[in-house]
């Protein structure tokens, strides 16, 4: 680069030689310059760099890409024996968890075994001394009606009264029985027997009331 116009003669020759010293001296401060600059710029990523280490050490590594065709893992289900405790086996069989098998079904007591029982201690011996004494009550009922069978007992040893109460029982039991079962009978009427006093065998002790076959065949009794 020159400087100044150029000039004829000795003049022209000064210009020759001053002009490349001034341009070397601004080329040399340019690059001064320059260095400079890439001086400080060199000391600024030093700066940077140590005070990173210092601090925390190197960044982490970014996070590996996910595939979107791989399910994330998914925790399996808690069993009901695990959610809700120790939980017994027949509690878990059974629909409701911790409550035991309900006992089995008992068929309902038949009032009527109890009530026959009850009748047969009050008739008792039925001890008589003579067939006027003796009666005949009629005891049950049939699916299809009418009574069972008969009873022969005796006025000498029992109260009619109690004795009538309790066999009104044992008919409703027996007939409620009938209907809970779902029982049939043949409809044949049974007729009431005669009854008389048998005599014991013994001479001086009581006789005893008893049911005697009815005319027609023999009479289903009870007693």
């Amino acid at each position: 680069m020159w400087v100044g116009s150029a000039s004829l003669g000795a003049g022209s020759r000064t210009c020759r030689r001053t002009a490349p010293a001034a341009y070397t001296g601004r080329m040399e401060r340019t690059i001064s310059r320059v260095a400079r600059a890439l001086k400080v710029a060199v000391a600024g990523l030093c700066v940077a760099s140590c005070s990173g280490a210092g601090s925390g050490g190197s960044p982490p590594p970014p996070a590996a890409p996910t595939s979107a065709s791989t399910p994330s893992p998914v925790a399996a289900p808690a069993t009901a024996g695990a959610a809700a405790g120790s939980v017994p086996a027949a509690a878990a069989e059974g629909g409701r968890p911790g409550a035991a098998n309900p006992p089995p079904r008992t068929a309902p007591a038949d009032a009527s075994v109890e009530l026959r029982a009850e009748i047969l201690r009050v008739i008792g011996n039925a001890p008589c001394r003579n067939d006027s004494q003796c009666r005949a009550i009629a005891l049950g009922s049939k699916p299809c009606g009418g009574p069972e069978g008969y009873a022969a007992w005796s006025t000498a040893g029992t109260d009619a009264r109690e004795l009538d109460a309790l066999a009104a029982r044992y008919k409703e039991a027996r007939q409620a029985r009938n209907q809970r079962l779902g029982l049939v009978s043949d409809c044949a009427v049974v007729p009431e027997p005669p009854v008389r006093c048998v005599p014991a065998a013994e001479a001086g002790a009581a006789g005893r009331c008893q049911a005697l076959p009815a005319r027609g065949g023999p009479t289903p009794v009870t007693r």
